[in-house]
């Protein structure tokens, strides 16, 4: 039977209400999580202030973790009282791109199989209304109904507010570190940004033996916090200033520079910290009208790499074990990263404190 769930429902921008949502049984390759945290993530956020658009009603949250509930007649990896993480990289696994073995790249993301078929009832519903869920997950809710290769199992002893977090922020910066800077013992490493997914990344490159790793944010709070997690020197975020001090810190010019804010500037500003024959790997999600300005000369002449990296490059059912396993190992420390804990009660107000630049990741206890 359907099951009624509280839910935080964008009516509009601006518009966050927590009341009822009725989420349907799972299809044959569907499996409905009970969710018991999910990661407070700035994409959320561009849904909210409209930045992003999407059709309403909308369920945000997709940083998710829970206990599943419900499996349709064809899942086989999953089973009820597993312990899950939602990741938005659903993939099909028939596609060119899941074949090539880049699932984060399916191309079938957004229809299906991984998503229901026109004239199917809605995964989810408010108030008898078709809801959309946030970036295919919806996960400030009660429960959520996924395609089964929407999740990744979670190991016991890993907290469920720390495993929510492999899902989307760590995934992401720990990603583009591992699987495609692939940065290597004793590189440098520069990164601009040190909200969830910079400072995932700034603890990556330390796990990968980086050095020097230089953390670059306006708020001196992140520093701090990027030093607890790796950083061996910090930088205050001057556009025009931060290339020359990254020179001079590294002899010429980082090995990787990793923008995380999806910002042109810092973009820009994160290529001209490379080294000749360097990598700038730009993972921040910039608005569909922005565009990046670069010098053509200088982009030839110093032979300089720049790769858009989505969601960590990541093969999330390969990765998320592996990011857990480090946490347990006190390596990859989600216990730095979760800076606060609140009820799903009190989302509106974490949203705001994330416009005003809170530090580090919060996470919402449903």
């Amino acid at each position: 039977m359907p099951v009624t769930s509280r839910a935080a429902v964008l009516t509009g921008p601006g518009e966050v209400a927590i009341t009822e949502a009725t989420v349907d049984d799972p299809a044959a390759h569907e499996v409905r999580v009970r969710i018991e945290a999910c990661g407070l993530c700035r994409s959320d956020l561009h849904y909210v202030t409209g930045e992003l658009r999407t059709e309403f009603p909308m369920v945000p949250g997709h940083e998710a973790a829970g206990v599943v509930d419900a499996v349709g007649s064809s899942v086989t990896g999953f089973a009820p009282g597993d312990r899950v993480v939602t990741c938005m990289s659903v993939y099909c696994g028939t596609c060119d791109a899941c074949r090539r073995g880049e699932t984060w790249l399916c191309q079938n993301r957004e229809r299906p199989p991984t998503q229901r078929p026109d004239g199917a009832p809605p995964r989810v519903a408010v108030g008898g209304r078709p809801a959309t869920p946030g970036l295919g997950i919806g996960g400030f809710a009660e429960h959520v109904l996924v395609h089964e290769h929407a999740l990744a199992i979670l190991p016991d002893q890993l907290p469920v507010e720390h495993g929510a977090l492999l899902g989307c922020g760590v995934l992401t910066g720990a990603g583009t570190v591992f699987n495609s800077a692939r940065v290597r013992p004793g590189e440098s490493v520069v990164v601009i940004g040190c909200g969830g997914v910079g400072l995932s990344a700034v603890n990556a490159a330390a796990i990968a033996g980086a050095g020097p790793i230089i953390a670059v944010d306006v708020d001196d709070a992140a520093l701090e916090l990027a030093t607890a997690m790796g950083a061996t020197e910090t930088l205050r975020g001057d556009v025009e200033a931060v290339p020359r001090a990254v020179r001079l810190l590294t002899d010429g010019g980082a090995d990787h520079a990793i923008e995380a804010l999806g910002r042109p500037a810092t973009m820009a500003q994160a290529v001209d910290c490379i080294r000749p024959g360097g990598t700038a790997s730009l993972v921040g999600i910039a608005g569909p009208a922005e565009t990046l300005e670069l010098s053509a000369l200088a982009t030839v002449w110093f032979n300089r790499r720049i790769q858009g990296v989505l969601m960590g490059a990541n093969h999330f059912p390969r990765d998320i074990p592996r990011l857990a396993d480090l946490a347990l190992d006190g390596r990859l420390r989600l216990d730095l990263l979760a800076t606060e804990r609140i009820p799903l009660d009190d989302l509106a107000a974490g949203f705001d404190r994330m416009a005003s630049g809170s530090t580090g990741r919060a996470v919402v206890m449903i």
